[in-house]
């Protein structure tokens, strides 16, 4: 008989409720149903390895999960799995923010929009893009991956959060 902690057994009842065939689903709707930000989270990536290497009930590569036979035994039931939003999503992400600064300009760029740098510094009340404080800010978003560097239309220096942030789609 497997014995799995609380944290495995939800994720063996989500992803067979979330399996279309049953055995297989998602990595990253399997990651968010949980609770998790980001599929590398610590939390999330160990209870994968030992569901696989220590009871042999699933088998994952980057972007699915599949349970095994004994894997689908001691799945059980759940009734109407609630998957989270992009809003759901950027909130967690959100909380995990150090700095009012930080979340502001997470805030102004969360339509999921091209902005220059010198709009947004202004929106979170520098004055230009050159502020040091401002690049400091930026330096977090884009350090944790939720922020890319780009060029707008006419080619000026732009941000813009990553699809990592909108895990269901832009807006």
């Amino acid at each position: 008989m497997v014995h799995l902690s609380p944290k495995q057994q939800q994720i063996v009842n989500t992803i067979a409720a979330l399996a279309e065939d049953g055995k297989s689903a998602c990595r990253n709707r399997v990651m968010l149903a949980c609770g998790y930000t980001n599929k590398k989270s610590a939390g999330f990536v160990v209870a994968l390895s030992n569901l696989k290497k220590k009871f042999n009930c699933l088998v994952f590569d980057a972007n699915s999960i599949t349970l095994t036979e004994l894997g689908q035994a001691v799945a059980q039931p759940i009734d109407g799995i609630t998957m989270p939003t992009n809003e759901d999503h950027m909130t967690k992400i959100r909380d995990t923010l150090r700095g009012n600064k930080v979340k502001m300009i997470f805030d102004v760029l969360s339509n999921g929009k091209i902005h220059t740098r010198d709009s947004v510094a202004m929106a979170v009340g520098y004055p230009n893009a050159k502020c040091g404080g401002f690049a400091v800010a930026m330096s977090q978003l884009v350090s944790d991956g939720f922020m890319g560097y780009c060029k707008n239309d006419e080619g000026i220096p732009s941000i813009m959060l990553t699809d990592a942030v909108f895990p269901f789609g832009r807006p």
